[in-house]
């Protein structure tokens, strides 16, 4: 197991409210593995288990698909940092998104309990961080 300095991380979001770097990581992880993929083609994603925190932490790349399905975009390197800054973005006053499902991820961030979102907002936080808006879905 790699060494890392995360163990009990938590991270400001713009709004204020702290999260853990747990629950950036499992946000990130139900995106991947659940959230984007009809959006995006995915590749090099590795989820490592810390053996003494059990902090299961996740990075990817992924690229937009095209309508005729080749591969159209640069990579993004997607990480915690990516979904902080997905979370700020959709969380602006500007931000074009169903209030329901933003207050839905306000409220998760506030309890800091990932359990209270799904694929669904998993993917669209993952969009707000790499298109700056729900393109998809």
């Amino acid at each position: 197991m790699k060494k890392h300095t995360d163990h009990g991380k938590r991270v400001t979001l713009r709004s204020g409210i702290t999260v853990s770097i747990e629950f950036l990581y499992d946000n990130l992880i139900t995106g991947v593995e659940g959230g984007v993929n009809y959006w995006a083609e995915i590749k090099d994603y590795n989820t490592i288990t810390c053996d003494s925190c059990r902090l299961i932490m996740a990075k990817a790349k992924l690229r937009e698909i095209s309508l005729d399905t080749v591969c159209a975009g640069n990579w993004w390197e997607v990480d915690a940092e990516t979904v902080k800054n997905g979370i700020d973005s959709l969380m602006e006053p500007t931000a074009k998104i169903n209030q329901a499902m933003k207050n839905e991820i306000a409220a998760a961030c506030v309890a800091d309990d990932a359990g209270m979102l799904d694929a669904s907002h998993a993917d669209v936080i993952i969009q707000f961080a790499l298109l700056k808006e729900i393109v998809y879905g």
